[in-house]
C-alpha cells in the first residue's frame, strides 16, 4: 500500500543520514549526494561487492555500516554491489552532468535495460555547508570521538553536519526506491505489502446481484490480510 511505502521511505531516510557520518567526508556537493545514494542502497539490502553476505542487510531496522565499493571514484561515484536477495552482481554509478547527478544501475553480465535516476543536486544538497563535513571529521579525530569508551563500541551519531548539508532526503529515498532499487530488485517492492482484499476484484468477477425479494445472505466475516514477509 502507499502507507507502507511511505513508512519505508521515512525509515530509509532516518537511517541513512546517521550512517553517513561513518564515511570519509566528501568535498563537493555531488560527492555528498552520491554518498547519500550509497547509504540508501545499503538500507535496501545492497552491499559493496567485496563484502560477504550479512544478516544485517535486506532493509532491516539496523543495516550494516555503508562501506564503499573498492572501485569507488573510478569512472564516477559508485561501483560493484551485491544484494541480499540475488546471486547477481550489480553496477551502480553516479555521475555529475551539469547540475544533475545521474544514477545508473544495471545487472552485470545481463542485457537488461539500465535503471536510471536523475537528481538535481541543488535540490538535495546545501553546497555552502559541505565544507563543514570535513571540519567535523577533523574535530572528531582531534578529540578521539570515534574511539571506544567505557568498554562499549563506538556508535554512529545523529548525522552531525550532514543534517545541515542534505535536503529533501525522504524525497531522494522514495525516488531511488521506485526508480532504481525496485527496478533492479523487483522483490524489494513487496516488503511489508499486503495481498489485495477479495472485494478489490474487478467488476467482471464480482458476484451477481440478488434477485428482487430474495433474502440477503448472512454477513461474511471481514477478509483477513496476509503479509508477504
Amino acid at each position: 500500500t502507499m502507507t507502507a511505502r511511505k513508512n519505508d521511505t521515512a525509515l530509509a531516510a532516518a537511517l541513512a543520514v546517521p550512517h553517513l557520518a561513518l564515511l570519509p567526508p566528501p568535498t563537493t556537493p555531488d560527492g555528498a549526494l552520491a554518498l547519500l545514494v550509497h547509504a540508501l542502497l545499503v538500507h535496501h539490502g545492497f552491499r559493496a561487492a567485496q563484502l560477504p553476505p550479512s544478516d544485517g542487510g535486506g532493509g532491516s531496522a539496523s543495516p550494516p555500516a555503508p562501506v564503499l565499493p573498492t572501485d569507488w571514484g573510478a569512472g564516477g561515484y559508485g561501483g560493484r554491489y551485491k544484494h541480499a536477495r540475488s546471486a547477481r552482481e550489480y553496477e551502480v554509478r553516479s555521475t555529475r552532468l551539469g547540475g544533475v547527478l545521474s544514477v545508473v544501475g544495471v545487472a552485470v553480465g545481463e542485457e537488461s535495460k539500465p535503471a536510471r535516476l536523475d537528481l538535481t543536486i541543488a535540490d538535495c544538497v546545501v553546497a555552502d555547508a559541505v565544507p563543514r563535513l570535513a571540519a567535523e571529521a577533523d574535530e572528531k579525530k582531534g578529540t578521539g570521538a570515534s574511539a571506544q569508551t567505557g568498554g562499549e563500541p563506538a556508535r554512529e551519531n545523529d548525522g552531525g553536519a550532514w543534517n545541515d548539508v542534505l535536503r529533501n532526503v525522504a524525497d531522494v529515498a522514495g525516488r531511488l526506491a521506485t526508480g532504481l532499487v525496485y527496478v533492479l530488485i523487483p522483490e524489494a517492492a513487496k516488503d511489508g505489502y499486503e495481498h489485495p482484499r477479495p472485494e478489490a476484484t474487478s467488476a467482471t468477477t464480482a458476484a451477481p446481484a440478488a434477485p428482487a425479494g430474495a433474502r440477503a445472505p448472512p454477513a461474511r466475516p471481514p477478509a483477513r490480510t496476509f503479509r508477504l514477509f
